[in-house]
């Protein structure tokens, strides 16, 4: 793959500095997504998806009908819809955000422009057989649709986005290839086994964790995720109802956001860094991974407040008004969520297998010292 792209001299290598780099560009592509140009063409990417993917669909069954973006099958009724979650730019801004971060030197713009749409390319030719082998699949209850839709595709992604920056930067060499086909067995075997286990895991560790996070900011719309009758919700303090006092409570799915368990499990057993290296970066994966479901959480419930026009919360058992943020800060709410959602899922596997290790000092071997002579 990678002689179709130009060679950018990229560092294989996820430094500190490195990872705030691409934190910053992944920050400032979401928050160019919330604007009214990245709609259009948002708009129009889904479209063109929905063309092309029609058009072939219609090919094998002349039942298809096509609504805009949406994607109909006559004879039984089922649609799949080509929404702004499937236009496959958020993957091009993670993208984009690694190679720009791992550049070494003085960018060489025309290079990096050409590696930009080449990989834009192939991330929508990839989302067109995603959206197809999706429509195969209705009706959208079925347990392999769910699968495939929510577990399996994102984590796909994920490496296909990692593929695309080694080929940019012709970062693999082929001595590495027996290591990377190891990692994705480890993978591979790490998402099955998460895909059972995963859900009971992340409501008994990570759920915890995003509850404690969001206890330390105070007066915060948000009060805790909660398990009732075996579905999670957002606690809130927006009032809903006076006569009886109620507060909203809010749909929510914990386990969206432990997505990257499996990537970052074979990276913690192929990396060869030290027992206490790996115990710290353990902590962090956690800490994002809750601090992104926290953030969630709380975008969610300032959502509901907007949606809803709600306006009155309860604070230390009283009423108090409220008045939602403006859009400009939901915004950017919603762009620090995207943020940290395709950082746990794009990059902390990957920094975590190719961060770089503090070197220490070679000791300096000491001089003989001359011996003395008596007399």
């Amino acid at each position: 793959m990678g002689d179709y792209f130009p060679r950018l001299n990229l560092d294989s290598r996820f430094s500190a500095d490195r990872v705030l780099k691409v934190s910053l560009a992944l920050l400032l592509g979401f928050l160019f997504l919330r604007t009214s140009l990245a709609d259009h063409l948002s708009t129009a990417v889904a479209t063109a998806l929905a063309v092309i993917a029609g058009g072939f669909l219609s090919m094998l069954d002349g039942s298809i009908m096509r609504t805009g973006v949406e994607l109909r099958q006559a004879s039984t009724g089922y649609a799949l819809s080509v929404t702004d979650a499937c236009d496959g730019l958020g993957i091009s801004v993670v993208y984009l955000a690694i190679i720009v971060a791992l550049q070494r030197g003085a960018i060489a713009w025309m290079s990096l422009a050409k590696a930009a749409l080449a990989g834009f390319l192939i991330i929508q030719a990839v989302n067109l057989v995603r959206i197809v082998l999706l429509y195969a699949m209705l009706p959208a209850g079925s347990a392999m649709f769910e699968a495939t839709h929510f577990d399996v595709f994102p984590l796909a992604s994920s490496a296909l986005v990692a593929l695309l920056v080694a080929a940019a930067g012709n970062l693999i060499p082929p001595a590495a290839v027996r290591t990377i086909f190891l990692w994705v067995a480890v993978a591979i075997a790490a998402g099955l086994l998460w895909y059972v286990i995963g859900q009971a895991v992340t409501g008994l560790v990570l759920v915890p964790l995003a509850n404690l996070l969001m206890a330390l900011v105070p007066g915060a719309l948000a009060n805790a995720i909660d398990l009732q009758d075996s579905r999670y919700f957002v606690n809130t303090n927006l009032v809903t109802s006076l006569t009886p006092l109620r507060a909203a409570s809010l749909p929510f799915a914990p386990e969206a956001f432990s997505l990257a368990v499996p990537l970052v499990a074979a990276s913690f057993v192929m990396s060869q860094k030290p027992v206490k290296a790996k115990l710290l970066l353990t902590v962090a994966a956690l800490l994002v991974m809750a601090a992104a479901m926290s953030i969630a959480a709380y975008a969610e419930a300032q959502g509901e407040a907007a949606a809803a026009g709600l306006a009155q919360v309860i604070a230390g058992g009283q009423l108090q008004s409220y008045a939602p943020p403006q859009a400009l800060m939901r915004a950017i709410l919603a762009a620090v969520q995207n943020c940290f959602v395709h950082f746990n899922l794009f990059v902390l596997p990957y920094a975590i297998f190719f961060i770089e290790q503090p070197q220490r000092p070679s000791p300096v071997p000491s001089r003989p010292q001359p011996r003395r002579r008596n007399g």
